[in-house]
Protein backbone atom coordinates (compact mmCIF):
# COMPACT_ATOMS: atom_id res chain seq x y z
CA UNK A 1 0.00 0.00 0.00
CA UNK A 2 1.55 3.36 -0.98
CA UNK A 3 2.61 5.69 1.80
CA UNK A 4 0.49 8.83 2.14
CA UNK A 5 2.85 11.69 1.45
CA UNK A 6 0.65 14.78 1.55
CA UNK A 7 2.80 16.32 4.31
CA UNK A 8 6.19 15.54 2.78
CA UNK A 9 8.23 18.73 2.45
CA UNK A 10 11.02 16.88 0.67
CA UNK A 11 8.84 15.74 -2.25
CA UNK A 12 7.14 19.14 -2.41
CA UNK A 13 10.54 20.83 -2.70
CA UNK A 14 11.62 18.42 -5.46
CA UNK A 15 8.51 19.26 -7.50
CA UNK A 16 9.01 22.99 -7.00
CA UNK A 17 12.59 22.74 -8.26
CA UNK A 18 11.45 20.72 -11.28
CA UNK A 19 8.61 23.02 -12.42
CA UNK A 20 10.77 26.11 -11.91
CA UNK A 21 13.63 24.64 -13.94
CA UNK A 22 11.34 23.33 -16.70
CA UNK A 23 9.06 26.37 -16.81
CA UNK A 24 5.87 24.29 -16.73
CA UNK A 25 2.54 24.59 -14.96
CA UNK A 26 1.14 21.52 -13.23
CA UNK A 27 -1.57 20.63 -10.76
CA UNK A 28 -1.03 17.39 -8.81
CA UNK A 29 -3.93 15.85 -6.92
CA UNK A 30 -3.52 12.91 -4.54
CA UNK A 31 -6.10 10.13 -4.96
CA UNK A 32 -9.02 10.60 -2.60
CA UNK A 33 -8.11 14.22 -1.82
CA UNK A 34 -9.93 17.38 -2.95
CA UNK A 35 -7.17 19.90 -2.20
CA UNK A 36 -4.28 19.76 -4.71
CA UNK A 37 -1.06 18.37 -3.28
CA UNK A 38 0.86 20.73 -5.57
CA UNK A 39 -0.22 23.41 -8.01
CA UNK A 40 1.40 26.33 -9.78
CA UNK A 41 -1.51 26.82 -12.21
CA UNK A 42 -2.93 29.47 -9.85
CA UNK A 43 -6.28 29.31 -11.63
CA UNK A 44 -4.76 30.42 -14.92
CA UNK A 45 -5.52 27.19 -16.80
CA UNK A 46 -8.44 24.82 -16.46
CA UNK A 47 -6.54 21.99 -18.09
CA UNK A 48 -8.37 18.93 -19.40
CA UNK A 49 -5.09 17.09 -19.98
CA UNK A 50 -4.59 14.51 -17.22
CA UNK A 51 -1.75 12.04 -16.55
CA UNK A 52 -2.39 9.32 -13.96
CA UNK A 53 0.47 8.27 -11.66
CA UNK A 54 0.21 4.53 -10.98
CA UNK A 55 2.17 2.70 -8.25
CA UNK A 56 1.83 -1.00 -7.44
CA UNK A 57 -1.12 -1.23 -9.83
CA UNK A 58 -3.11 1.60 -8.21
CA UNK A 59 -3.63 5.22 -9.18
CA UNK A 60 -2.11 7.39 -6.47
CA UNK A 61 -2.06 10.83 -8.15
CA UNK A 62 -3.44 12.57 -11.18
CA UNK A 63 -1.46 15.37 -12.80
CA UNK A 64 -3.20 18.09 -14.80
CA UNK A 65 -0.88 19.76 -17.25
CA UNK A 66 -0.71 22.35 -20.00
CA UNK A 67 -1.42 21.25 -23.53
CA UNK A 68 1.56 19.60 -25.23
CA UNK A 69 3.43 19.22 -21.91
CA UNK A 70 2.75 15.51 -21.35
CA UNK A 71 6.47 14.74 -21.02
CA UNK A 72 6.70 17.18 -18.10
CA UNK A 73 3.76 15.49 -16.38
CA UNK A 74 5.36 12.07 -16.94
CA UNK A 75 8.63 13.24 -15.43
CA UNK A 76 6.84 14.70 -12.39
CA UNK A 77 5.09 11.33 -12.06
CA UNK A 78 8.43 9.53 -12.08
CA UNK A 79 9.67 11.82 -9.28
CA UNK A 80 6.62 10.87 -7.20
CA UNK A 81 6.94 7.13 -7.88
CA UNK A 82 10.67 7.05 -7.05
CA UNK A 83 10.06 9.00 -3.84
CA UNK A 84 7.30 6.65 -2.67
CA UNK A 85 9.34 3.58 -3.62
CA UNK A 86 12.20 4.85 -1.47
CA UNK A 87 9.84 5.51 1.45
CA UNK A 88 8.41 1.99 1.11
CA UNK A 89 11.91 0.46 1.13
CA UNK A 90 12.78 2.45 4.25
CA UNK A 91 9.57 1.31 5.96
CA UNK A 92 10.32 -2.30 5.00
CA UNK A 93 13.84 -1.98 6.36
CA UNK A 94 12.65 -0.56 9.67
CA UNK A 95 10.19 -3.46 9.99
CA UNK A 96 13.07 -5.89 9.51
CA UNK A 97 15.08 -4.01 12.14
CA UNK A 98 12.22 -4.39 14.65
CA UNK A 99 12.11 -8.10 13.91
CA UNK A 100 15.86 -8.35 14.45
CA UNK A 101 15.43 -7.00 17.98
CA UNK A 102 12.61 -9.41 18.71
CA UNK A 103 14.38 -12.46 17.31
CA UNK A 104 17.74 -11.55 18.80
CA UNK A 105 16.13 -11.27 22.23
CA UNK A 106 14.71 -14.76 21.75
CA UNK A 107 18.12 -16.15 20.84
CA UNK A 108 19.75 -14.40 23.80
CA UNK A 109 17.21 -15.18 26.50
CA UNK A 110 15.69 -18.56 25.63
CA UNK A 111 17.26 -21.29 27.79
CA UNK A 112 17.63 -24.93 26.75
CA UNK A 113 14.90 -27.56 26.43
CA UNK A 114 14.85 -28.52 30.11
CA UNK A 115 12.46 -25.60 30.72
CA UNK A 116 10.10 -25.90 27.75
CA UNK A 117 7.05 -24.44 29.51
CA UNK A 118 8.99 -21.34 30.54
CA UNK A 119 10.37 -20.94 27.02
CA UNK A 120 6.90 -21.31 25.48
CA UNK A 121 5.51 -18.68 27.86
CA UNK A 122 8.34 -16.32 26.97
CA UNK A 123 7.82 -16.81 23.22
CA UNK A 124 4.07 -16.16 23.43
CA UNK A 125 4.48 -13.02 25.54
CA UNK A 126 7.25 -11.56 23.37
CA UNK A 127 5.47 -12.49 20.12
CA UNK A 128 2.37 -10.72 21.41
CA UNK A 129 4.28 -7.42 21.40
CA UNK A 130 4.86 -7.71 17.66
CA UNK A 131 1.98 -9.75 16.23
CA UNK A 132 -0.77 -8.47 18.58
CA UNK A 133 -2.91 -11.59 18.87
CA UNK A 134 -5.77 -12.05 21.37
CA UNK A 135 -4.90 -15.60 22.42
CA UNK A 136 -2.16 -18.11 21.68
CA UNK A 137 -1.40 -21.78 22.08
CA UNK A 138 1.78 -23.86 21.73
CA UNK A 139 1.66 -27.67 21.62
CA UNK A 140 4.39 -30.25 21.36
CA UNK A 141 4.46 -33.87 20.26
CA UNK A 142 6.78 -36.67 21.32
CA UNK A 143 7.63 -39.96 19.66
CA UNK A 144 5.54 -41.79 22.28
CA UNK A 145 2.49 -39.56 21.97
CA UNK A 146 0.21 -39.36 18.94
CA UNK A 147 -1.68 -36.26 20.12
CA UNK A 148 -0.63 -32.70 20.80
CA UNK A 149 0.26 -31.85 24.40
CA UNK A 150 -0.33 -28.25 25.44
CA UNK A 151 3.02 -26.74 26.27
CA UNK A 152 1.64 -23.29 27.13
CA UNK A 153 -1.28 -21.02 26.38
CA UNK A 154 -1.88 -17.29 26.70
CA UNK A 155 -5.09 -15.25 27.03
CA UNK A 156 -7.29 -18.18 25.99
CA UNK A 157 -10.75 -16.60 26.41
CA UNK A 158 -12.85 -19.69 27.16
CA UNK A 159 -12.38 -23.42 27.67
CA UNK A 160 -14.99 -24.18 24.98
CA UNK A 161 -12.52 -22.88 22.40
CA UNK A 162 -9.91 -25.48 23.34
CA UNK A 163 -11.47 -28.55 21.61
CA UNK A 164 -11.75 -26.89 18.16
CA UNK A 165 -8.24 -25.47 18.56
CA UNK A 166 -6.90 -28.94 19.30
CA UNK A 167 -8.74 -30.25 16.23
CA UNK A 168 -7.01 -27.52 14.25
CA UNK A 169 -3.71 -28.59 15.85
CA UNK A 170 -4.25 -32.11 14.53
CA UNK A 171 -4.96 -30.75 11.03
CA UNK A 172 -1.78 -28.63 11.10
CA UNK A 173 0.28 -31.61 12.22
CA UNK A 174 -0.94 -33.61 9.22
CA UNK A 175 -0.88 -30.74 6.73
CA UNK A 176 2.63 -29.56 7.80
CA UNK A 177 2.08 -26.03 6.48
CA UNK A 178 1.86 -22.56 8.02
CA UNK A 179 -1.12 -20.44 7.02
CA UNK A 180 -3.70 -17.77 7.88
CA UNK A 181 -7.42 -18.62 8.13
CA UNK A 182 -9.99 -15.85 7.97
CA UNK A 183 -12.96 -18.08 7.03
CA UNK A 184 -13.66 -21.45 8.62
CA UNK A 185 -15.61 -23.69 6.22
CA UNK A 186 -16.54 -27.33 6.77
CA UNK A 187 -14.13 -28.89 4.27
CA UNK A 188 -14.41 -32.44 5.49
CA UNK A 189 -11.12 -32.24 7.37
CA UNK A 190 -11.26 -29.08 9.42
CA UNK A 191 -14.49 -28.81 11.38
CA UNK A 192 -13.95 -25.71 13.43
CA UNK A 193 -15.91 -22.68 14.50
CA UNK A 194 -13.25 -20.31 15.78
CA UNK A 195 -13.96 -16.56 15.86
CA UNK A 196 -12.38 -14.19 13.37
CA UNK A 197 -8.77 -14.67 12.17
CA UNK A 198 -6.29 -17.42 13.10
CA UNK A 199 -2.62 -17.80 12.17
CA UNK A 200 -0.65 -20.98 12.72
CA UNK A 201 2.65 -22.71 12.03
CA UNK A 202 4.02 -26.21 12.64
CA UNK A 203 7.19 -26.54 14.71
CA UNK A 204 9.31 -28.25 12.08
CA UNK A 205 12.90 -29.30 12.63
CA UNK A 206 14.93 -31.74 10.50
CA UNK A 207 11.74 -32.59 8.56
CA UNK A 208 9.97 -33.61 11.76
CA UNK A 209 6.93 -31.86 13.26
CA UNK A 210 7.63 -31.30 16.95
CA UNK A 211 4.47 -29.31 17.71
CA UNK A 212 2.32 -26.36 16.63
CA UNK A 213 1.89 -22.64 17.38
CA UNK A 214 -1.63 -21.19 16.96
CA UNK A 215 -2.50 -17.50 17.43
CA UNK A 216 -6.01 -16.07 17.16
CA UNK A 217 -8.16 -12.94 17.27
CA UNK A 218 -11.38 -12.72 19.26
CA UNK A 219 -14.84 -12.45 17.78
CA UNK A 220 -15.71 -8.84 16.97
CA UNK A 221 -12.12 -7.80 16.30
CA UNK A 222 -11.71 -5.57 13.25
CA UNK A 223 -8.14 -6.82 12.71
CA UNK A 224 -6.81 -9.66 10.58
CA UNK A 225 -3.40 -11.29 10.45
CA UNK A 226 -1.09 -10.36 7.58
CA UNK A 227 1.53 -12.11 5.46
CA UNK A 228 4.20 -10.25 7.47
CA UNK A 229 2.76 -11.76 10.68
CA UNK A 230 2.93 -15.22 9.10
CA UNK A 231 6.54 -14.71 8.05
CA UNK A 232 7.53 -13.75 11.60
CA UNK A 233 5.56 -16.63 13.14
CA UNK A 234 7.30 -19.14 10.87
CA UNK A 235 10.67 -17.81 12.04
CA UNK A 236 9.62 -18.04 15.69
CA UNK A 237 8.38 -21.57 15.06
CA UNK A 238 11.74 -22.62 13.67
CA UNK A 239 13.47 -21.23 16.78
CA UNK A 240 11.17 -23.03 19.21
CA UNK A 241 11.34 -26.27 17.22
CA UNK A 242 15.11 -26.15 17.61
CA UNK A 243 14.66 -25.68 21.36
CA UNK A 244 12.37 -28.70 21.56
CA UNK A 245 14.83 -30.87 19.70
CA UNK A 246 17.75 -29.40 21.67
CA UNK A 247 20.15 -30.31 18.86
CA UNK A 248 22.73 -27.75 17.86
CA UNK A 249 20.69 -24.87 19.30
CA UNK A 250 23.66 -22.53 19.67
CA UNK A 251 24.43 -22.88 15.94
CA UNK A 252 20.77 -22.37 15.12
CA UNK A 253 20.83 -19.04 16.96
CA UNK A 254 23.84 -17.85 14.99
CA UNK A 255 22.38 -18.95 11.65
CA UNK A 256 19.07 -17.20 12.24
CA UNK A 257 20.77 -14.00 13.36
CA UNK A 258 23.17 -14.06 10.38
CA UNK A 259 20.29 -14.57 7.94
CA UNK A 260 18.46 -11.58 9.39
CA UNK A 261 21.60 -9.42 9.25
CA UNK A 262 22.10 -10.26 5.57
CA UNK A 263 18.41 -9.59 4.89
CA UNK A 264 18.74 -6.15 6.48
CA UNK A 265 21.89 -5.36 4.48
CA UNK A 266 20.19 -6.37 1.22
CA UNK A 267 17.24 -4.11 2.00
CA UNK A 268 19.53 -1.15 2.73
CA UNK A 269 21.35 -1.69 -0.57
CA UNK A 270 18.04 -1.47 -2.45
CA UNK A 271 18.23 2.26 -1.77
CA UNK A 272 21.30 2.47 -4.02
CA UNK A 273 21.62 -0.15 -6.72
CA UNK A 274 25.24 0.89 -7.36
CA UNK A 275 26.11 -0.32 -3.84
CA UNK A 276 24.70 -3.82 -4.38
CA UNK A 277 27.09 -6.30 -2.78
CA UNK A 278 29.29 -3.50 -1.40
CA UNK A 279 28.97 -4.47 2.28
CA UNK A 280 29.75 -8.13 1.56
CA UNK A 281 32.82 -7.19 -0.49
CA UNK A 282 34.13 -4.78 2.16
CA UNK A 283 33.64 -7.54 4.74
CA UNK A 284 35.55 -10.04 2.58
CA UNK A 285 38.45 -7.61 2.13
CA UNK A 286 38.50 -6.85 5.87
CA UNK A 287 38.73 -10.56 6.71
CA UNK A 288 41.65 -10.95 4.29
CA UNK A 289 43.41 -7.88 5.67
CA UNK A 290 42.75 -8.98 9.25
CA UNK A 291 44.39 -12.34 8.63
CA UNK A 292 47.35 -10.74 6.81
CA UNK A 293 48.15 -8.42 9.73
CA UNK A 294 47.81 -11.22 12.30
CA UNK A 295 44.50 -10.48 14.03
CA UNK A 296 43.11 -13.20 16.29
CA UNK A 297 40.14 -15.24 15.01
CA UNK A 298 37.87 -13.63 17.61
CA UNK A 299 38.93 -10.18 16.33
CA UNK A 300 38.36 -11.16 12.70
CA UNK A 301 34.80 -12.28 13.53
CA UNK A 302 34.05 -8.87 15.04
CA UNK A 303 35.76 -7.03 12.17
CA UNK A 304 33.73 -9.01 9.63
CA UNK A 305 30.46 -8.10 11.34
CA UNK A 306 31.44 -4.43 11.69
CA UNK A 307 32.29 -4.31 7.98
CA UNK A 308 28.98 -5.91 7.02
CA UNK A 309 27.07 -3.33 9.08
CA UNK A 310 29.24 -0.24 8.48
CA UNK A 311 26.63 1.48 6.26
CA UNK A 312 23.54 0.38 8.19
CA UNK A 313 22.97 4.00 9.25
CA UNK A 314 21.88 4.86 5.70
CA UNK A 315 18.41 3.60 6.57
CA UNK A 316 16.08 6.59 6.16
CA UNK A 317 19.04 8.86 5.42
CA UNK A 318 18.42 12.16 3.66
CA UNK A 319 20.93 13.21 1.03
CA UNK A 320 22.14 16.18 3.08
CA UNK A 321 22.63 14.02 6.21
CA UNK A 322 25.32 11.74 4.75
CA UNK A 323 27.88 12.58 7.46
CA UNK A 324 25.44 11.42 10.14
CA UNK A 325 25.12 7.84 8.89
CA UNK A 326 27.86 6.41 11.19
CA UNK A 327 25.99 7.81 14.21
CA UNK A 328 22.63 6.63 12.88
CA UNK A 329 24.12 3.16 12.45
CA UNK A 330 25.22 3.04 16.08
CA UNK A 331 21.78 4.22 17.23
CA UNK A 332 20.15 1.38 15.29
CA UNK A 333 22.50 -1.29 16.63
CA UNK A 334 23.05 -0.12 20.20
CA UNK A 335 20.02 -2.11 21.41
CA UNK A 336 21.74 -5.37 20.40
CA UNK A 337 24.09 -5.84 23.33
CA UNK A 338 26.16 -8.49 21.52
CA UNK A 339 27.17 -5.83 18.98
CA UNK A 340 28.40 -3.23 21.47
CA UNK A 341 32.04 -4.18 20.81
CA UNK A 342 31.79 -3.24 17.12
CA UNK A 343 29.99 0.10 17.52
CA UNK A 344 33.23 2.17 17.68
CA UNK A 345 34.39 0.60 14.40
CA UNK A 346 31.12 1.65 12.72
CA UNK A 347 31.04 5.10 14.33
CA UNK A 348 34.55 6.07 13.19
CA UNK A 349 34.91 4.41 9.77
CA UNK A 350 34.85 7.86 8.09
CA UNK A 351 37.56 9.41 10.27
CA UNK A 352 40.60 10.49 8.24
CA UNK A 353 44.16 9.66 9.22
CA UNK A 354 45.07 13.38 9.32
CA UNK A 355 42.07 14.26 11.54
CA UNK A 356 39.90 15.85 8.84
CA UNK A 357 37.17 13.18 8.88
CA UNK A 358 33.89 12.77 10.76
CA UNK A 359 32.14 12.49 13.17
CA UNK A 360 34.85 13.15 15.82
CA UNK A 361 37.90 14.38 13.91
CA UNK A 362 40.10 11.62 15.32
CA UNK A 363 43.54 11.14 13.79
CA UNK A 364 46.17 8.45 13.35
CA UNK A 365 46.16 5.71 16.02
CA UNK A 366 43.34 7.40 17.94
CA UNK A 367 41.08 6.03 15.24
CA UNK A 368 40.05 2.45 16.13
CA UNK A 369 42.02 -0.15 14.15
CA UNK A 370 38.85 -1.74 12.75
CA UNK A 371 37.69 1.69 11.52
CA UNK A 372 41.00 2.27 9.73
CA UNK A 373 40.72 -1.14 8.04
CA UNK A 374 37.09 -0.56 7.00
CA UNK A 375 37.96 2.90 5.65
CA UNK A 376 40.62 1.48 3.31
CA UNK A 377 38.53 -1.47 2.10
CA UNK A 378 35.44 0.75 1.72
CA UNK A 379 37.38 3.22 -0.44
CA UNK A 380 38.96 0.46 -2.50
CA UNK A 381 35.67 -1.26 -3.30
CA UNK A 382 34.06 2.07 -4.22
CA UNK A 383 36.82 2.70 -6.77
CA UNK A 384 36.46 -0.78 -8.26
CA UNK A 385 32.67 -0.97 -8.28
CA UNK A 386 31.45 2.61 -8.66
CA UNK A 387 34.24 4.04 -10.78
CA UNK A 388 35.07 0.81 -12.66
CA UNK A 389 38.80 0.87 -11.88
CA UNK A 390 40.88 -2.26 -12.22
CA UNK A 391 42.59 -3.51 -9.06
CA UNK A 392 45.98 -1.94 -9.78
CA UNK A 393 44.50 1.46 -10.72
CA UNK A 394 42.18 1.45 -7.69
CA UNK A 395 45.10 0.75 -5.38
CA UNK A 396 47.25 3.50 -6.93
CA UNK A 397 44.43 6.02 -6.51
CA UNK A 398 43.91 4.90 -2.92
CA UNK A 399 47.62 5.16 -2.20
CA UNK A 400 47.55 8.87 -3.15
CA UNK A 401 45.58 9.49 0.06
CA UNK A 402 47.98 7.59 2.33
CA UNK A 403 48.68 9.60 5.51
CA UNK A 404 45.88 12.07 4.71
CA UNK A 405 42.77 9.92 4.49
CA UNK A 406 44.12 6.43 5.11
CA UNK A 407 46.54 4.72 7.50
CA UNK A 408 49.72 4.01 5.45
CA UNK A 409 50.27 0.70 7.25
CA UNK A 410 46.79 -0.51 6.28
CA UNK A 411 47.40 0.67 2.69
CA UNK A 412 50.57 -1.40 2.60
CA UNK A 413 48.77 -4.40 4.15
CA UNK A 414 46.16 -4.14 1.38
CA UNK A 415 48.95 -4.17 -1.23
CA UNK A 416 50.39 -7.35 0.25
CA UNK A 417 46.99 -8.98 0.52
CA UNK A 418 46.18 -8.15 -3.12
CA UNK A 419 49.66 -9.37 -4.12
CA UNK A 420 50.46 -6.09 -5.92
CA UNK A 421 54.02 -4.88 -6.59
Amino acid sequence: MPIKISTSKELYSMLIRFVNAAGVKLEIIETGETTPYFSNLAGEIQSEEVFNVVYNGKKIFEIRYEKNRLSAAEYAGSIIREFIEKKDIIAETLDIYKEINLLYNFCEKIPYASELEEIADYILKEAHKKIRFDYGLITRRTANCGIGIICNKLFLPESSLLPPLMKLEEFIFLDKKADIINVFPDNGQLLINCPNSIIYSPLEYHNQIAGVIILGLNSGSDRFFTAQNLKLLKTLSSIFAAVIENVGFAQEQRNIFSQIIYSLIETVEKLDQSSNGHSAKVSELCVGLGKSIGLLNSQIVKLKLAALLHDIGKIGLKSDDYEKHPEFGCEILEHLTKLNDILPAILHHHENYDGSGFPSGLKENNIPLFSRIIAVTDGFDQLVKKYHCDIQTAFEKLKQYSRTKYDPEIIDALRIYLELP
